[in-house]
């Protein structure tokens, strides 16, 4: 098995609460420090169109954003993820200059796209697997929004000012080769804006709070397991392997945002060279 992110072939077993009955073991690249499954066990878009795929994308549409335990006040809900979009856009634009295009890697239904639009940015494209989501994201936007895979789909016609993969690099096969298109799709000096989770967190999960308050359902889940099920995160970073990763394909680091709270951080990074 070659490592995607550095292209070795020297693994090792890591840590992984096996749960899920697919016979699937997290591997280690003692190279890189990349952490992956060692093999594919279902593919992105056979997962990504299931009923309950869709169910879940109608939940983000009614509720603001699936699972909420809180369901009474989706609107104020909605105001809050703007602000906080709005505070990433911001920052991002500190580092790159006023942001004009935006490619979304990982549409969803178009919150991000929607806040950017919010914020001056008036050519907005992107991609997702989730066929129901593009759906509703192309009624939300006004805006051709591609079904399929990142390597898949052609990207967009110019060359953009930011690329958002927001919950994305854990759920590829591929995050080496999506980082470097990424990164060809950008235009000189343009804005990579990426948020995953990080794999020190489950070194921390004793102390996450856990309650039905905190709104994080996800974090009950990787107590109980320790990782998500290989048919949703394949891919697993340290956040310096993960930093290291970002640098090799071409981009330099301007900033990052952890959020110790959800096991989550957010980087912002250059385009380097043309």
């Amino acid at each position: 098995m070659i490592c995607e992110p550095c292209g070795a072939d020297d693994w090792e077993p890591t840590r992984h609460v096996n749960v899920f009955g697919t016979g699937a073991s997290l591997m280690r690249c003692r190279a890189c420090g990349f952490k992956t499954y060692d093999r594919v066990v279902v593919g992105a878009t056979e997962f990504y169109n299931t009923p309950a795929a869709y169910k879940y994308v109608d939940e983000t549409v009614e509720y603001g954003s699936p699972g909420r335990t809180d369901k009474s006040n989706p609107d104020e809900h909605r105001a809050h993820l703007d602000a906080y979009y709005g505070s990433l856009i911001g920052l991002a634009e500190t580092f790159a200059g006023k942001i004009v295009s935006a490619y979304d890697v990982g549409v969803n239904v178009g919150q991000w796209l929607q806040s950017c639009r919010r914020r001056g940015v008036t050519r907005l494209h992107g991609c997702d697997v989730n066929s129901h989501a593009v759906e509703v994201a192309r009624a939300a936007l006004g805006t051709w929004i591609d079904i399929g895979l990142f390597q898949e789909v052609p990207g967009p016609a110019e060359s953009v000012c930011m690329v958002s993969m927001f919950d994305v690099v854990e759920h590829t096969w591929s995050p080496r080769a999506d980082l470097e298109k990424a990164r060809r799709i950008l235009r000189p000096g343009g804005i990579l804006v990426l948020k995953t989770f990080y794999d020190e967190y489950h070194d921390t999960l004793d102390g996450l709070d856990l309650s039905p308050e905190a709104e994080k359902p996800y974090t009950v889940q990787l107590k109980k397991t320790g990782y998500f099920s290989p048919t949703a995160h394949p891919s697993h970073f340290e956040s310096e392997v993960l930093r290291q990763l970002i640098k090799r394909v071409g981009f330099t680091q301007c900033h990052e945002q952890p959020m110790p709270a959800c096991g989550q951080t957010t980087i912002w990074a250059l385009k380097v060279g043309g």
